[in-house]
């Protein structure tokens, strides 16, 4: 079920969208002669009530589910039909223990892809480390001698014009 909300623009401070200097962020305007504040038309939109979504559809995510952030796996008890989202502070290991325990209560996880993360994970960690394993060494020094081996080949194939003068070789 896909849900439907009410479109919104966005809203940005006047002349955030070709001033450097004005970030594109909303600011509630306070000045006395400000021209956002005085509602003129060319300033853009500012928030008012009326953007507000109905209270069925608000606060929900698009698959039409509610979103609950979740730091530790007691957070995941007594949950149902609700979408689960993995803390950003969670670290590797808790995110596996927690991706697996909301696998079996069968609960939708927005922000974690299983064994082909944790090999993702596993990789950097040992490019962060600096150290590799035996094996991709060895697979990296049979690459690069293949690569200078292919070099070879192709070079010993290309064709030698012999150079005449007076006649050009066709």
């Amino acid at each position: 079920m896909s849900l439907t909300k009410k479109r919104k623009p966005k809203f940005n401070v006047l002349n955030a969208f070709y001033m450097r200097s004005v970030k594109g962020r909303w600011r509630k305007p306070k000045g006395i002669d400000n021209k956002k504040r005085v509602r003129l038309r060319h300033t853009g939109a500012s928030p008012r009530v009326g953007y507000k979504n109905t209270e069925s559809v608000r606060f929900l995510h698009p698959l039409g589910m509610k979103e609950i952030l979740v730091h530790n796996i007691q957070e995941l008890a007594n949950l149902k039909d609700v979408l689960i989202r993995i803390a950003a502070g969670v670290g590797g290991k808790k995110r596996a223990e927690i991706a697996k325990k909301a696998g079996e209560m069968k609960l939708t996880l927005l922000n974690f892809k299983s064994e082909q993360n944790i090999a993702e994970m596993k990789k950097k960690e040992s490019e962060k480390t600096g150290k590799k394993s035996v094996k991709a060494v060895s697979e990296l020094k049979k690459e690069k001698k293949d690569e200078k081996r292919d070099e070879k080949k192709e070079a010993i194939k290309a064709p030698v014009k012999p150079v005449v003068k007076g006649v050009v070789s066709q």
